[in-house]
């Protein structure tokens, strides 16, 4: 009686197991790794574009930074949120100037991820960082005069 109580459980488990993991593939949540973006001005750095993709109109994107392919600690992290189930790295673009590798994404003049690769300063949208925003813009403004910022 009692391997039949202890059998009846584990199928019950594997069950719950079974729907949780349908449900989940279904509905597409989890991490999905959109990719690495590079810029030839600095092939060690590269910056990694995650998205969460959730059953959900608020989809949060993160990203990494990586020198020769190991994340940096601390440089990463929530930069903004789509509605966009479907996010691709093609509405990404990587650009450098002056030591500084900035992404674009949907609007090529609003950058949403500054780093200077020489100094390691970062600024991203939704970073509690402001401290870099305007030494980092002013400089990429430099090299083109179109972006803009908040």
């Amino acid at each position: 009686m009692e391997k039949q109580k202890i059998g009846c459980g584990i199928i019950i488990l594997l069950l719950i197991v079974g729907v949780f993991y349908l449900w989940h593939k279904i509905t597409g949540e989890g991490i999905r790794n959109l990719g690495d973006l590079s810029n030839s001005c600095n092939k060690q750095y590269k910056i990694n574009i995650t998205h969460y993709s959730e059953f959900d109109h608020k989809q949060p994107l993160y990203f990494n930074i990586k020198k020769n392919e190991i994340k940096l600690d601390g440089f990463g992290g929530l930069f903004e949120i789509t509605n966009n189930m479907d996010e691709s790295l093609e509405n990404f673009e990587l650009h450098c100037f002056d030591n500084i590798l900035y992404v674009t994404w949907i609007n090529k003049n609003k950058p949403v991820i500054m780093f200077d690769f020489v100094s390691e300063k970062l600024y991203h949208l939704n970073g509690k960082n402001e401290i870099h925003k305007k030494e980092l813009f002013d400089r990429i403004n430099k090299g083109n005069s179109d972006l803009e910022i908040e």
